[in-house]
């Protein structure tokens, strides 16, 4: 992330092409939403729709099973409050293309959130009942700063899946702990799953 003339570390996302596996490992200690202060090494989204929390002690954690992605219409995989955007670590490595560089000009703090949405639902937004898909600019949002698309792969059997990736000044939680930097929500399932027909 390009903030004060330098850039800063979020963490990384890594995408299991072949499986539909996604790993979240942020770049630093976070607060987990509940109170939790264990150092968390990463979150695992797996395509059967199982998530795990994996902490630097060895630890797992198992949350709800969501939707299986390939039946996943919409969901927020996960949000970031990064409360102080200066406690972020530089990054300090050359950037390569498959690198996201957000603008977040001087925000003091941030919310990163990965969702993914299926192509068909933006294509054909009156296919779900009760599901109104419509798409926002900056202009309707006025804490968007910067948003990056990226397919999950047709290798995986989920071409049709879209992860975006988008980060807005504040924060949605609060920082409950005074040690707090960053917060983690991560959503239970929406039931915005794909018709079985689709």
């Amino acid at each position: 992330m390009q903030v004060d003339d330098c850039l800063r570390r979020i963490g990384s996302i890594l995408i299991d092409t072949f499986n539909g596996d996604l790993m979240y490992i942020p770049s630093q200690t976070i607060l987990l939403k509940g109170g939790s202060m264990r150092e968390l090494d990463h979150v695992s989204f797996h395509e059967s729709g199982r998530t795990h929390l994996k902490f630097r002690d060895r630890g797992y954690e198992m949350l709800p099973t969501r939707s299986p992605i390939k039946k996943v219409g919409y969901q927020v995989m996960f949000k970031d409050n990064i409360h102080d955007v200066t406690s972020l670590p530089l990054f300090r490595k050359k950037v390569r293309k498959i690198d996201m560089i957000f603008q977040a000009n001087t925000a003091q703090s941030l919310l990163f959130e990965l969702s993914i949405i299926s192509g068909k639902l933006i294509v054909q937004p009156e296919s779900l009942p009760n599901v109104t898909v419509s798409t926002r600019s900056a202009t309707d949002d006025p804490r968007h700063i910067d948003l990056h698309r990226r397919s999950l792969g047709w290798h995986s059997g989920n071409a049709d899946k879209l992860l975006q990736y988008s980060l807005r000044s504040g924060t949605e939680e609060p920082a409950t702990h005074k040690l707090a930097r960053r917060t983690l929500f991560i959503p239970t399932d929406s039931t915005i799953a794909l018709p079985d027909n689709k």
